[in-house]
């Protein structure tokens, strides 16, 4: 019962954030089954927009990074999938990725819980190495390729959580 009692809790936090504020940031800490990292809700519900998702940034600099895409994104920015930004984080630009469905449920649970039966959509936030190399690119840091699972390139198996 507590744990359905600590999910209830997170629905009704999510759900008075995006009330007053518009979106609720949901930091995940790391488990056996997922690594840290962070998402939005309220980005669908609000502006039909794919909610986002970020891995291996410290939470405050995740927090600013999502607020920021919101901003923007309530004025009317879309962001798209395979297209880099330079206008998010101060020194890096960010690339977009989508987020297959098969593995929206393990990464971003409360925002399914939140959505409901919604169909929506989640883009995933990358970010390069200090030379420029993203974690799929030959030559990365191992340190951004660890911190940031790719979730579009996980194998199947890990979709499915195992």
């Amino acid at each position: 019962m507590h744990e359905a009692n600590a999910e209830g809790e997170a629905v009704r936090t999510a759900l008075a954030d995006i009330a007053e504020q518009g979106l609720h940031i949901h930091h995940v800490a790391e488990t056996d089954a997922v690594p840290e990292h962070a998402f939005t809700v309220g980005m669908w519900q609000n502006w039909r927009h794919p909610e986002v998702i970020a891995f291996g940034l410290p939470a405050e600099v995740l927090h600013a990074l999502f607020e920021l895409i919101a901003d923007e994104v309530d004025s009317g920015r879309r962001l798209v999938s395979g297209q880099k930004y330079d206008d998010f984080l101060s020194g890096y630009p960010i690339l977009i990725r989508a987020v297959p469905k098969a593995q929206v449920a393990r990464y971003l649970p409360l925002a399914c819980r939140v959505n409901g039966d919604a169909e929506f959509e989640v883009l995933q936030v990358c970010w390069p190495d200090r030379r420029g190399r993203w974690p799929w690119e030959e030559g990365a840091h191992e340190s951004v390729r660890q911190l940031q699972p790719i979730l579009e390139r996980l194998p199947e198996a890990e979709v499915q959580g195992g």
